[in-house]
Order: C-alpha cells, then structure tokens, then sequence
C-alpha cells in the first residue's frame, strides 16, 4: 500500500516452518501493537534521508488496515511455509535478496511516492518462486495454466493502477507486484546461473534439447556439468 503525500534446515527437509511461522507472527503482532500504518515504522522518503533507516525494513511488516493484513500475512506465511519445507536457507536468501531489490525500487523507480507499506512485494517474490517450483517439479498445463492466470491479474492491476480484488484504506501500488516478480526472476537467474548458461548453450548446439530443458527440473547431476558435452550423458544417467 501506498501514499503520496505532495537450526538450519537442508533441501527436502519436513522440518515445522519456524522461519515463516515466525514472520507472520512479527507482522501480525507489529499490526495489533502498533495499529494501522503506524507513523514511526512506515516507509517513508523523507524520513530515511532523516536517518530512519530502519523503515526499509519496518516498512514492508506493516500494513494500513485489518484485510490488508489478512490478505498479506497469510498468502505469504503459506507461500513462505512451501519453500521453507524445501530449504530454509533458500528462502532466506530469496527474502533479504527480495527486500533489497524492492527498496531500490521503491527508492529509485518510484521517486515521487512519499510512503508505502505491506508485505505485498516480498510476497509476489515468493509466490513466483513457489510457482516456478511446483512447475518444475511436474511441469503439468495446470501449474501453466494458474501461473498465465495469476501474472495476467497482476498485468491488468499494473495497466489500471489498481487491485482487482481487494480494497484497503491506503491505495494500492501494483507496480510492486511486479517488482517481487522481477526480483525473483533475477533470483533464479543469479541462482542457477551456471546451469542456465550450460542449457543455453546445448539447446544452441541442437534445438531439440530445448523441450528436455523446459519440460523436466535439472538434477544435480546435470548441473554439475562443465560442458554442454557433458549434460546429454548426464540427463541419459538420470533416466536409467
């Protein structure tokens, strides 16, 4: 929301979600202490350069009003709670890389946006994640079909300047929406680097490897591979 005023747990691990568990009580508690938009902990533009630097991260834990903070709290608690039970330190990184992505955003693509609020940002990074995850996992036309639905909603919202389906006390602002989901594609794209460039290269070499690519996840196998020569070997391996 916007206003413009003039133990650490490995891959696959079934572990309780404490991380996310926790965030969604720190934001639910932050709103019930401190009430809506709170004055000293929103995101505010003059007050950073004030020295309040803690509003680039306070800012994105509070929220303007009761179901702008039911709708954020547990869409990203849920969202969180999938990728921490794949690895913890994963969503780590994904939120902190998130949350600077965003405040770069919010500091230098928006320059004329005085103060903001919620988690919506950090949340849309996380759903993209869980999206690219459930796809990869089984690249099935439903996961297509709900991810095409869920990034057209947040084109319409971006083109109109306004949420589709939900209304709260401060307007909204769509455009970080699209934000998270930039932050997470550059995450994947920092995250798997070597992999991607190691499939670019062999889909180059035979265009037809192109659909193995996108329709099965890379083992870790395959991205250990050094050379585009070495991923076919490696993907025939994994088959047997």
């Amino acid at each position: 929301m916007a206003v413009n005023a003039g133990t650490t747990t490995g891959h696959g691990s079934n572990g309780l979600p404490w991380l996310s568990f926790g965030l969604a009580l720190v934001a639910t508690g932050l709103y019930l202490l401190a009430g809506p938009a709170p004055e000293a902990l929103v995101y505010g533009r003059e007050e950073i350069l004030q020295g309040d630097w803690w509003r680039l991260l306070s800012g994105h834990l509070v929220h303007s009003d009761v179901p702008h903070a039911l709708w954020d709290i547990l869409a990203l608690g849920l969202s969180a709670s999938i990728l921490e039970r794949r690895d913890r330190k994963r969503l780590c990184r994904a939120m902190l890389f998130s949350l600077l992505f965003l405040d770069a955003w919010l500091w230098w693509g928006v320059t004329d946006l005085d103060y903001y609020c919620g988690l919506s940002g950090v949340l849309n990074t996380l759903l993209t994640l869980v999206f690219w995850q459930l796809w990869r996992d089984n690249p099935h036309p439903l996961i297509v079909v709900a991810g095409l639905g869920y990034m057209g909603k947040l084109v319409v919202e971006t083109v109109l300047d306004q949420a589709l389906f939900t209304s709260t006390a401060w307007p909204g602002l769509p455009g970080i929406h699209m934000a998270g989901v930039t932050a997470a594609g550059m995450f994947l794209l920092f995250e798997h680097r070597r992999a991607t460039q190691r499939a670019v290269r062999w889909c180059l070499d035979d265009p037809a490897n192109a659909r193995r690519i996108f329709t099965r996840p890379l083992s870790g196998s395959v991205q250990r591979c050094q050379s585009p020569e070495q991923v076919a070997p490696a993907m025939r391996e994994d088959d047997q």
